[in-house]
């Protein structure tokens, strides 16, 4: 039997936190159920207290509180999910819809000095002010509203402290976990945990990647420019850094906040309509869409009633022939034609 391969200083200290959190929030059956027992480091076993269960929660309240406690990369991995309704019950992506806009802010964070140590500027340089409270936090950024020397409002979305060390030790984590679920659960295995987890891997190193999220938006300012229904916030590439991003203030409202749409008199049947026919337009005519357009990353602007899409780190790309194939798939889809629907599908598989 081959030798388990020793896990370094900071996959140990993640571990620890795992299996922490795991027991915290009532979850020792999943860390002492079959296999993964193995994964339990001796210091954890040695120095970790009892904990008060929160039982008084829900399985899914729980499930949502350890991927808090967790922090930005478990997170990230909950707001994925939060999507896919397909895979996870109804209770759960309502729990999992939370992480969206309740991630905690960073505590003793200096966004003056971080702005002038990554931009390698003094404030007075380019900024009227900056707000030291934060405007909102992300799974891997926090955003502070500023203002420009000509007095534009702006955002400075910036990557949180450690952020891709953290990352990296917890989805070496996330690999040796999902090892040893496809090896020894049949149940797990059905959902394929090495497949999502590479695939989480490879969507978030590139969401790291700042610079890469400017020319996103640029891209997609540049397929839409002409569009009356939809408005891109502009980048200030003099002011980004693939650590920082120094973007246009939206003032939007969120499209789930319904009641703040219809106080306002805004037609919500029609920003469904229009914001569904810009998301084909993104996916069937530009073949460069939006992969994760959950309510917090689309915004109505009220005096226009324009649609807004924000945070470009994660795009999907569709190339020619499959756009084709896809074009094609709908529109059979919609004729309800099942004859010319399973090639066209076998095909996308």
């Amino acid at each position: 039997m081959a030798s388990l391969k020793l896990p370094k200083k900071r996959e140990i200290i993640r571990y620890n936190t795992l299996f922490s959190v795991l027991t915290k929030y009532g979850f020792e059956d999943v860390m002492a159920s079959g296999k993964l027992k193995i994964l339990v480091p001796n210091s954890y076993l040695k120095s970790h207290p009892d904990t008060q269960k929160l039982l008084a929660f829900t399985k899914y309240e729980r499930i949502r509180m350890v991927l808090e406690e967790l922090g930005p990369t478990y997170v990230k991995l909950g707001q994925i999910f939060s999507n896919r309704d397909d895979m996870l019950p109804p209770d759960l992506i309502k729990e999992l819809e939370k992480l969206q806009d309740h991630v905690p802010v960073l505590k003793h964070f200096n966004v003056n000095e971080v702005v002038e140590k990554e931009l390698g500027i003094t404030i007075l340089e380019h900024f009227q002010s900056i707000n030291t409270e934060p405007l909102a936090a992300a799974s891997l950024a926090q955003v502070h509203k500023a203002q420009l020397l000509t007095g534009k409002q702006v955002v400075l979305k910036i990557q949180r402290p450690d952020i891709k060390d953290i990352i990296e030790a917890d989805i070496l984590v996330m690999k040796q976990v999902a090892r040893s679920l496809q090896k020894y659960s049949k149940k797990a295995k059905a959902f394929q945990p090495m497949r999502i987890v590479d695939a989480f891997e490879k969507s978030i190193k590139e969401e790291l990647q700042f610079l890469k999220e400017v020319g996103n938006m640029e891209r997609f300012a540049k397929d839409f420019e002409g569009n009356e229904s939809i408005y891109v916030p502009k980048a200030y590439r003099e002011l980004c850094t693939d650590q920082l991003i120094c973007m246009e203030f939206i003032d939007g409202v969120k499209v789930s906040e319904i009641k703040t749409l219809n106080s306002l008199n805004i037609d919500t049947t029609k920003v469904a309509k229009v914001g569904v026919d810009l998301y084909l337009k993104q996916v069937l005519d530009h073949g460069f869409f939006h992969a994760d357009p959950h309510p917090g990353n689309i915004f109505v602007l009220p005096e226009t009633e324009k649609i807004c899409f924000i945070d470009f780190g994660m795009m999907g790309i569709i190339m020619p022939n499959d756009k084709d194939a896809l074009s094609d798939l709908l529109l059979y889809f919609l004729q309800k034609n099942v004859k010319k629907i399973i090639p066209y599908w076998r095909r996308l598989q």
